[in-house]
C-alpha cells in the first residue's frame, strides 16, 4: 500500500501539468501513487495525462466526461490506495521538501502555502488564535487551501467526506472543515506545502451568481455541525452565512452585476431563504438583525450604493493623481 495518494484533477491545463506533476514525482525515497483525473479536457491535457503516465509507473489517470473538479477528485478518492490523501490542483505546483511527518502517525497536517506565481509570490499567513480550528478557517484566520493539507484516507472513507458535486464554489471549504472535525491527532506546521497559482483564466475568477455558493456550503454545515458542535454550529448560523451572502454581493457589484440579478437570488434560492426564516429562538440562534437585513431589497441596494461609490472615489483618486504627475512634470520641463 502506498504511503501517500496525489489525487489531480485535470482541466485543460497543459501549460502548467508537466511543472506540477513533476514536483510529485521528485519523491523518490517514498512509496507513492500520483492520480491524474482528465475531466473532460480539450486541449491535449489527457494525452499528456497518459505519457506520463507511461513513462512512471506511479502516475495512473482516469479519463472522465467533463463533470467538475469535485466529480475528478471524488473519483480519485475513490482510486486511491495510499494512507495518506493529498490534493493538488493541476495549474498549482507541491512545494513540500521531505514527507517524513508522514511516519507520525497524524489524522491531518496542516502547512502553509504561497499565492501567486513562482517567480512573485507570498505566504498567505495564519493568525494565531485561542478559538478552535474550525471557526478560526471560516474567519480565514486559519489559512489552508486545497494543496495544503494531507489527511488519512481512512478518514475521509469512515465518514463518508466527499466534495459536494452541485457546487462550484465552497467545495473545497465543505470538505477541509468536514476533515478537521473527524481529525484528532493534528499537527500543523509553518512549512509551505504548495503554490496556490493565481490564474486569472480559472473558475475560480469567473464572475457569476454561483459565487453564492460558498453561502450555500455554510447553509448545509450548519446542519453537519447542529449536533457534533454547537459553537460552531451557531458562529455559522450567527455569522459567517450572512458574512458570505454580503461579501459575494459586494464582489459581484463590484464586478458591476446588475441589482436585480443580485436580489433575485437572494429572494428566490431556496436554500438561502430557508436560511433566512428559521426560527432562530427555537433553533438555537441569535443575529435577528442580520436576518432582517438579508430580507431588506434596501439594504442590498445600499450595500450596492456603498460599493460603487468606493469604486468611484478609488478612480477619482487614481485620474487625480495622474493629472497631478503629469502636472509636475510639464513645470519641471519649462524649469
Amino acid at each position: 500500500m502506498p504511503l501517500i495518494s496525489v489525487i489531480i484533477p485535470v482541466y485543460n491545463s497543459i501549460r502548467y501539468l508537466d511543472a506540477c506533476v513533476a514536483s510529485i514525482l521528485k519523491f523518490q525515497d517514498i512509496d507513492l501513487e500520483c492520480i491524474l483525473v482528465d475531466d473532460g479536457s480539450t486541449d491535449g491535457s489527457g494525452a499528456l495525462c497518459d505519457r506520463i503516465a507511461q513513462s512512471d509507473n506511479r502516475v495512473s489517470v482516469i479519463h472522465q466526461f467533463n463533470s467538475g473538479v469535485s466529480i475528478a477528485r471524488n473519483n480519485g478518492i475513490k482510486r486511491a490506495t495510499g494512507t495518506y490523501l493529498y490534493f493538488l490542483d493541476s495549474d498549482d505546483i507541491c512545494y513540500i521538501t521531505d514527507l517524513d511527518f508522514l511516519y507520525s502517525n497524524y489524522d491531518l497536517i496542516i502547512g502553509q502555502y504561497a499565492i501567486g506565481q513562482e517567480e512573485n509570490h507570498y505566504i498567505a499567513h495564519s493568525i494565531e488564535s485561542p478559538e478552535n480550528l474550525e471557526i478560526r478557517f471560516l474567519k480565514d484566520q486559519l489559512k489552508i487551501c486545497i494543496g495544503s493539507f494531507i489527511i488519512r484516507r481512512d478518514i475521509i472513507i469512515d465518514n463518508n467526506i466527499h466534495f459536494p458535486n452541485d457546487i462550484k464554489y465552497g467545495e473545497d471549504q465543505e470538505f477541509i472543515l468536514k476533515s478537521i472535525s473527524e481529525s484528532k491527532n493534528i499537527m500543523q506546521t509553518k512549512k509551505t506545502f504548495c503554490l496556490y497559482r493565481s490564474n486569472l483564466s480559472s473558475a475560480m475568477y469567473k464572475i457569476t451568481l454561483t459565487r453564492f455558493d460558498v453561502a450555500i456550503s455554510r447553509i448545509r454545515l450548519m446542519e453537519y455541525y447542529r449536533m457534533r458542535d454547537k459553537d460552531i454550529y451557531r458562529y455559522i448560523g450567527n455569522n459567517a452565512v450572512f458574512e458570505a451572502i454580503i461579501t459575494v454581493s459586494e464582489g459581484l457589484f463590484r464586478f458591476g452585476m446588475p441589482f436585480n440579478d443580485v436580489w433575485g437570488f437572494i429572494k428566490n434560492n431556496n436554500e438561502v431563504q430557508k436560511f433566512i426564516s428559521i426560527d432562530r429562538s427555537a433553533n438555537d440562534l441569535d443575529g435577528d438583525k442580520e436576518i432582517k437585513k438579508l430580507k431588506s431589497p434596501i439594504y442590498i441596494r445600499y450595500i450596492q450604493m456603498k460599493v460603487l461609490w468606493d469604486s468611484f472615489i478609488y478612480k477619482s483618486r487614481c485620474s487625480l493623481s495622474k493629472l497631478y504627475h503629469s502636472i509636475l512634470k510639464r513645470i519641471n520641463r519649462n524649469l
